[in-house]
């Protein structure tokens, strides 16, 4: 057995000034790139995520690999929880590769660091940020995960970060830091660049490298897209809490939109129908829906209903039911 790596120690502070180092390790792991931490106030308790490399075992406090001669299956994303920061159980892999996915070392994909965060500016709402390794051409850039648990995540296809330009200082990897800063109605969120592939960190001649700024729309991950052709969008019933929808929308210029409300049965509710909606248009990350002029939505609070959104050429990212038309932020 051949002994790599070691455990994760972890730090106290009372004012993110001063820190007081464990004397233990954390979690019983081994670690490798960045490791993310929080506390999670909807499970109540800490939550870790971690490498979890396939191959490689975590036993009496050494990370051993089976062999001298072995060689790395493929790397993963491991998680584990605990209502004691100073003592996590053994992580559990929450997320690795596809079969296919792994299935050729030499053209394969292995899942880095997380950057994992409970998203603070809206409830039940938990990213990941991996750092997917491309074997082949050796490259990095960042994957979008979600969750509504902080467990269980849906892989969004194609980079959420991709690289820079070449010769740029992000053109040949990309690792995402943990956290993210809200500035008015923007998210600011940092990440580490380098020009140099994954494969040449121990090389001799000199390399470049930096912090990287990334900049959103607040609730602005990703968007459902209607053409310039025209199109519509209608979600499954979900009930709310609220009296007015306010929305998180991209309708350029020219673009224009209408939001109609269906029951359960996907029926036109009367009085919110198509032909009752105010026409909308605009870029704005909490615009309020109107029929007819107004917004008042009590009728309907605690029954279900479908949002059936009609128009061209707009970007939808969010929606929320406030109280009022005054809240912004913490879009569903």
């Amino acid at each position: 057995m051949q002994e790599i790596y070691h455990a994760i120690y972890g730090a106290a502070s009372p004012d993110g000034i001063h820190w007081r180092r464990y004397a233990k390790p954390i979690v019983p792991w081994y670690t490798d790139t960045t490791n993310a931490a929080y506390y999670d106030d909807q499970r109540r308790k800490y939550v870790a995520f971690v490498r979890s490399n396939e191959g490689m075992i975590y036993r009496k406090g050494k990370t051993v690999t089976p062999d001298k001669g072995f060689r790395l299956r493929y790397r993963a994303i491991g998680r584990a929880e605990s209502r004691d920061f100073r003592r996590f159980p053994e992580p559990v892999r929450i997320m690795e590769p596809t079969p296919a996915e792994r299935r050729d070392y030499k053209t394969g994909v292995d899942y880095y660091n997380s950057a994992a965060v409970k998203y603070p500016f809206a409830p039940d709402s938990y990213f990941l940020f991996s750092s997917d390794f491309y074997h082949e051409p050796d490259t990095l850039d960042v994957r979008l995960c979600t969750s509504r648990d902080g467990v269980s995540y849906t892989r969004r296809q194609g980079p959420w970060l991709g690289l820079g330009l070449a010769g740029g200082f992000d053109s040949g990897s990309i690792y995402m830091a943990s956290g993210m800063v809200r500035r008015g109605n923007q998210i600011l969120m940092y990440y580490a660049g380098y020009d140099h592939v994954h494969g040449a960190h121990g090389r001799r001649q000199p390399y470049a490298g930096g912090i990287g700024l990334a900049t959103i729309r607040l609730d602005g991950f990703v968007s459902q897209d209607v053409s310039w052709a025209g199109g519509e969008l209608l979600t499954v019933p979900l009930t709310f809490r609220g009296t007015a929808l306010q929305i998180n929308v991209d309708a350029n210029a020219g673009g224009r939109f209408k939001v109609e409300l269906r029951d359960r049965r996907n029926r036109p509710i009367p009085g919110f129908t198509l032909r009752d909606a105010d026409r909308l248009w605009g870029n704005d990350v909490a615009k309020t829906v109107t029929w007819c002029g107004e917004s008042d939505l009590s009728k309907l609070k605690g029954k279900p209903v479908r949002l059936r959104f009609v128009g061209k050429g707009f970007k939808l990212y969010a929606f929320q039911f406030v109280d009022g038309a005054t809240e912004t932020g913490g879009a569903s």
